[in-house]
This record gives structure tokens, sequence and C-alpha cells, in this order.
């Protein structure tokens, strides 16, 4: 099974066009030396641990609830881009979350649920004006503030500070990143940079965000300070694949 998510995985691709940048805000984190890797890791093992329960690494997955679960923590950042990376991403410096997987294993876990590669359409690139598409997902953040286990929808992790307001609510999309090509072959663009989920169309993003309300919020979209969230603060996400509408 593991080999058939990893092929389908590739398959499903498609590769980038340049992105296009913007210069780091001054609040920003300085960001760490970019030193992607040279080899995109399989999947970790899909394990099965009951009719329609499976264990993707340190993630959980229902294949009747079409519900991911991934543990996590929160980082250490002023000024946001994403909502989540890799363990260990490049992109934590200006993400909201660290999720304890790599790309392709989240990937791959996603495809596992059900979603359509065939309907998604990423970024061409960085702040594309052009919404992505994808298979809609609901996400949703839960964890414990000390007092009382608290949930909310991740848009209210995102709070922008020229509105003093978080994103507008609303299904995400599944858009399953690029590929793009290198001297040691096919890189996964959602690997080398570390990221799973975005809000400001990015092309690097396996999960993002189709509204515009914080695409042009460059430097200054923060973590919202009203939550109470700590660095280091355990996080669980919880991704659920709606349905397509008719």
């Amino acid at each position: 099974m593991t080999r058939a998510v990893l092929s389908l995985l590739l398959f499903s691709m498609t590769t980038p066009a340049i992105a296009q940048q913007k210069a780091p805000p001054p609040n920003m984190k300085i960001p760490p030396v970019f030193n992607p890797p040279t080899t995109m890791p399989a999947p970790a093992p899909v394990e099965k641990l009951g009719d329609n329960a499976y264990r993707v690494g340190e993630m959980h997955l229902d294949t009747k609830k079409k519900e991911l679960v991934v543990p996590g923590s929160v980082n250490d950042v002023t000024v946001l881009e994403f909502v989540a990376n890799t363990l260990g991403g490049f992109k934590a410096y200006e993400t909201a979350l660290t999720l304890n997987t790599n790309a392709v294993s989240f990937n791959a876990a996603m495809l596992v649920l059900g979603v359509d590669p065939a309907r998604s359409r990423p970024a061409e690139f960085q702040f594309d004006p052009k919404a992505p598409e994808g298979d809609p997902v609901e996400l949703t953040v839960s964890w414990n503030d000390g007092r009382r286990n608290r949930k909310e929808p991740v848009e209210e992790l995102i709070y922008d500070t020229r509105t003093k307001k978080t994103l507008k609510k609303g299904p995400w999309v599944y858009t399953g990143s690029r590929l793009y090509k290198t001297e040691d072959g096919p890189m996964y663009m959602a690997e080398t940079d570390g990221v799973l989920i975005g809000f400001m169309h990015g092309p690097q993003a396996v999960i993002d965000n189709p509204r515009d309300d914080a695409r042009d919020g460059f430097g200054m979209i923060v973590l919202n300070p009203n939550l109470g969230l700590k660095p280091g603060m355990p996080v669980t996400l919880t991704v659920e694949v709606l349905p397509l509408k008719k």
C-alpha cells in the first residue's frame, strides 16, 4: 500500500513557475540558511489499526470520518506567512505551527483519505492573485491552555493587524504542492521548503486558503494574541475532507 501511495504522490504533482518573493518585513525573525534536502523521503508506512483506522508515522487517519489528526507544537514567531510546517521545516520562522511529519507522509495521508489531485490547482507563485483550487477540507486546532481544552477553527490562529480580525471562515483546499526539477532529480516543494499549510496562495502548500483576505498582508499577519498560545505548546491539528459540492 505504501508503494502505491508513493507512486500516486509522484504522478499527481505538478511543476511550478518561478516563485515571486517579497522583501522580509523588519519585524520578521532572521531566516535560517536555506539548505534543502537533495533526496525526497519515502512516506512513513501505513499501519492499519482497525476497520477504518490507520496510522502514518505519528498521524492518525479515520477513512470513515475522512479525518486526519496530526500532533505538533506552536512556533516562536513574530509575523506569519504559513499555517503549518514540517518537523524541522525551513519555513518555521514564519509559520504558526510545526507538525510532527514530513511533507511526503502528510500528502500520502491526504491521498489515503481520498482527495483527488486531478481537481487540484496550486498557486503558480507566491502571493498568486488567482485562488488555488482543490478538494475542500476543514481545519481545526486543539490544545490545553492550562485550565481547559480548547478547539478552534484554524482561521482563528491567523490575525491581521491591519483589520484587527482573524481570517474569514470557510473551507480550505487540497492543492498537493508542486514538483520541481533539480540535478538530483525531481523534488517536492512542500518538502524542500518545509510547508504543509499556507494562507497567502503559495506553490509550496499541500493545503491552501482559497480566500483572498490575507494574501496581500505580508508582514502584517501574526499569531492571534488573544488565544494565549505560547512557543512550544503542544497542539493537535485535524484535517477533515469535506463532501464535494454537487
